[in-house]
């Protein structure tokens, strides 16, 4: 569901009209990370979609915000090397599935060892302020 919003919203245009638009998608993007390039060649081959957008499909998925749940370090620095660390913002599934999931993401973010701590803190607190606008008179 997420990596089909996510191509509608790019391919329709969305985000070139609205290019100050953030948005989070969850789950670390769904499969964005892995198949933005086969969307992309699949979209050049379709009759219609490349009018709707005059720029590189690539550029577009990239505008995203990430959130960090991946369940793997490994996961969270491959989300994290597509989006770069600064669209990657922390996540959980809080309520669903109690404190132990809120101990277990948080676990993957300081146990990503691609991360620095520098990354670590963009992750957890200075991008969720800056995204969500806290401690930042509007």
């Amino acid at each position: 569901d997420t990596t089909i919003a996510a191509a509608r919203l790019v391919f329709s245009g969305v985000l070139e009209r609205y290019p100050n638009l953030r948005l989070v998608l969850s789950h670390l993007g769904g499969t964005i990370p892995f198949l933005w390039a086969r969307l992309a060649r699949g979209a050049s081959s379709f009759e219609g979609v490349q009018s709707k957008i005059s720029g590189d499909p690539e550029d577009y998925f990239r505008m995203f915000y990430l959130d960090s749940i991946g369940f793997a370090p490994e996961v969270l620095a491959y989300g994290a090397q597509f989006s770069g660390v600064k669209k990657i913002v922390f996540g959980t599934d809080s309520p669903f599935f109690g404190s132990q999931n809120l101990r277990d993401c948080l676990k993957v973010v300081n146990e990503c060892k691609a991360l620095t701590s520098e990354d670590r803190k963009l992750i957890l607190t200075d991008t969720p302020r800056w995204l969500f606008g806290i401690d930042n008179p509007h």
